[in-house]
């Protein structure tokens, strides 16, 4: 696989940038800024990370527990919640019970309408109350639940930060779709280059990869439909 070092080498190739000393900075930090972008666009296997914890009598009374702290989750760079499963105690099957996340506002608003009410939307009368079986949310630093024990076990699948561009190191994307890469680091140099003072703006720049993104989202993935599933109540661990 193709380190930074010459990913960079290759932008810097495509684009004539004579008299522009500052040319490598601009390309090593739009290839982080690409790869950022990519990462909000789909999963990156690479930015995928786990982590578990047990939960001390503490958690339980608080409801919560630090998705940061070395005690706790311990989730190093962390960048957006991916999955939480749950298990009764050690030593139970893996990976557990899956629990849906659900945006920190709207769990507020499930938690203050009534259980079987059929106005749970705030913006539509009557809809059919569909809300999560085992809803978390996150708030800040802290992962947010309810109605669990002490000594349940959580597995809490994240999604990191993007490491920092460093010459010899490797991008955390596949080799295959490196050009990704490439081709959206040699897009903000022309920008670049064209007009230096110019402020670019990620999403609009790199819009024209999506389709690409979109290919390789495909490839690693296998073409499988995902959607929320529904998990038969013999399968609960509570």
């Amino acid at each position: 696989m193709a380190i930074y070092s010459a990913l960079k080498a290759e932008v810097l190739a495509n684009v004539d940038h004579t008299g522009s000393l500052d040319a490598g900075l601009v390309v090593q930090n739009w290839l982080v800024s690409c790869i950022r972008y990519v990462s909000s666009r789909m999963e990156l296997p690479a930015l995928r990370l786990s982590t578990s914890y047990t939960l001390v009598a503490a958690d339980v009374t608080a409801g919560q527990v630090s998705i940061s702290s070395s005690s706790k989750l311990n989730a190093t760079s962390y960048s957006t919640p991916n999955r939480l499963f749950v298990r009764s105690k050690v030593g139970d099957a893996i990976p557990g019970t899956p629990f849906e996340y659900v945006e920190f506002m709207h769990y507020l608003d499930l938690k203050a309408s009534p259980v079987g009410s059929r106005e749970t939307s705030l913006y539509a009368d009557f809809n059919d109350d569909l809300r999560p079986d085992f809803p978390y949310t996150i708030d800040g630093d802290n992962l947010i639940f309810e109605d669990l024990v002490v000594g349940n076990v959580l597995t809490f699948y994240y999604m990191k930060e993007p490491a920092a561009y460093v010459d010899a190191n490797t991008p955390e994307i596949p080799n295959e779709f490196q050009y990704i890469l490439v081709n959206g680091a040699t897009l903000a140099l022309k920008e670049w280059v064209r007009e230096p003072d110019n402020i670019m703006d990620p999403h609009s720049l790199f819009s024209g990869l999506n389709e690409q993104i979109v290919q390789m989202d495909l490839f690693l993935h296998g073409r499988r439909k995902r959607s929320m599933i529904r998990i038969h109540p013999s399968y609960w661990t509570k």
